[in-house]
């Protein structure tokens, strides 16, 4: 039970990773719990605090103070907090982003105040499964009646030329929500997250002129955009990912909804064998295909995102074995260490 001001705790570190803060909480009346900090920034040392406190805001920060809400609710609630996370989203809000070398972030003293009951308190190297629970618990709670996860976000592409208004859906996004919560399904057994999944795959059907995410190459080949603009934008990574949680989906029973997810799947992959060599350049790959509908220069994919695309073929070759995938994923290796592909 804590019930006071300034109450200080110190916790020792077991190894230099150790920097998510655990802790289990009940708000009994206000309550906060702020992480003293320092970091470097430039050649200084610098102190923060990352402060959690019972509101219902997200995020503000102040200088070298963040806070974050952590709900009202006078419910126990366990929360794990990278604290490394934490500081760098708070130090990028606003004009003025300041940035640290997290690796040397070291935490002085937690600082308590108001009246809670706390428990289990600790620091920690990892807490995957924390985190895909509450992922998951979240796609749960949100998921809207046709299923979609909404980005509640205006976005623009090619300075403009491409717009997405708020509330649009993300193939990408469904595809990996899908493979969070089959895979949830797998280790708790909740049927919740499994019936989350099933009906994320409504919108799979729609297309992203109808606030879906389907489109056609030429009219034929199926694509399930990351980035449902007009013209299609045809993201390689993020159609690829989508159909990362379709074959998920499909593997998890044999009821109408994964039949379907592997019908869908199966269509993918048939599209992507067709169009894969569109995106190599001889050098390297395209992130996407917007020149061909805005007639722009192409969008050439910056070496990370050609390094998740070799990712992506190597492990979705796992499940396929062809030789395209294979022999494509070989020759964008080669690209990285300064092959071309031979000119006339």
């Amino acid at each position: 039970m804590v019930d006071g001001l300034n109450v200080v705790i110190k916790l020792k570190r077991k190894s230099i990773s150790d920097l998510i803060l655990a802790f289990d909480v009940k708000p009994l009346a206000n309550f906060s719990l702020t992480a003293v900090l320092t970091a470097s920034s430039g050649t200084s040392v610098k102190e923060f605090t990352i402060t959690y406190t019972t509101s219902d805001f997200d995020i503000l920060a102040t200088n070298n103070d963040i806070i974050y809400g952590m709900g009202t609710e006078s419910t126990w609630k366990s929360l794990n907090r990278d604290l490394n996370i934490d500081l760098q989203k708070g130090l990028n809000i606003g004009e003025k982003k300041l940035t640290v070398k997290t690796r040397n972030t070291q935490l002085i003293r937690l600082v308590m105040n108001g009246k809670a009951m706390i428990d289990n308190i600790r620091l920690i190297a990892s807490a995957h499964e924390a985190y895909a629970k509450t992922a998951g618990d979240w796609f749960v709670a949100n998921q809207k009646p046709n299923g979609g996860f909404s980005i509640d976000v205006n976005r623009k592409l090619s300075n403009g030329a491409l717009q997405l208004k708020s509330g649009w859906y993300s193939g990408m996004a469904q595809g990996q929500a899908i493979s969070l919560l089959t895979r949830l399904y797998k280790h708790t057994l909740d049927h919740k997250y499994l019936l989350c999944a099933k009906n994320a795959l409504n919108l799979f059907d729609i297309d992203s002129k109808d606030n879906g995410f389907r489109t056609k190459f030429m009219d034929k080949y199926v694509w399930f955009e990351e980035y449902p603009t007009l013209p299609s934008s045809y993201v390689l990574n993020g159609f690829i990912y989508s159909l990362f949680g379709l074959y998920d989906l499909s593997m998890s029973g044999n009821d109408s909804h994964c039949v379907k997810a592997g019908l869908l799947y199966r269509q993918g992959v048939d599209s992507l064998e067709k169009m894969l060599p569109l995106y190599d350049t001889g050098f390297g790959s395209l992130y996407d295909l917007r020149h061909l509908g805005l007639g722009s220069a192409p969008n050439r994919a910056r070496w990370d995102y050609h390094s998740t695309h070799i990712n992506q073929l190597l492990f979705l070759n796992t499940i396929e074995n062809k030789l395209i995938f294979q022999t494509t994923a070989k020759r964008w290796i080669s690209y990285m260490k300064g092959y071309r592909a031979p000119h006339n």
